[in-house]
């Protein structure tokens, strides 16, 4: 690689693909985060029209979100490829809503509230972290290529002007 080909590599900006996972991941954890959607509009005081024959509006809301999700996220990963770890957001709710439905004494899910939010924020701060772990992987491996190609430069124009002046 000679000079110019290293300035073309250094300037080259952040690929479109990149980019694109990150959106994809940012919509993996809003599709799972509608998981509780329920909670947000009881707590908002949303009340629909219509429950289509469910016990309240939440109720219908809760089921309505756990049918779309699974379809949203497969449309996400299939349109952006988004990072595999964001999925342990949609992937946390539904492990707390499994433990929910196997608890017959609890008639509502509401006394996990505190654990969907904690655990949300807990899983979105590792992902983003781990998000951050290895893009500085990915930028040392690509700073140690250059400090390499520098160096090798850098002797070849040594030996140049060695020549020169001899």
């Amino acid at each position: 690689m000679n000079l110019k080909e290293m300035v073309t590599f250094l300037d080259k900006p952040i690929r479109k693909k990149s980019k694109t996972r990150v959106l994809g991941s940012f919509l993996v954890v809003l599709v799972g985060g509608c998981l509780f959607l329920d909670k947000v509009l009881l707590y908002l005081g949303v009340e629909g029209g219509n429950n289509f024959g469910f016990y309240s509006y939440a109720d219908f809301i809760w089921v309505l979100m756990s049918s779309f999700v699974p379809v949203g996220l497969g449309v996400v990963f299939l349109v952006f490829r988004p990072y595999i770890v964001f999925f342990l957001v949609p992937l946390y709710c539904y492990i707390i809503q499994m433990i929910w439905i196997f608890q017959p004494h609890i008639p509502s899910d509401d006394v996990y509230l505190n654990l969907y939010v904690s655990g949300i924020c807990i899983t979105i701060f590792l992902t983003i972290t781990s998000l951050g772990i290895q893009s500085s992987k990915k930028f040392d491996k690509r700073e140690k290529y250059l400090r390499g190609m520098i160096q090798k430069e850098a002797k070849e124009i040594i030996e140049i002007l060695k020549g020169k002046l001899d």
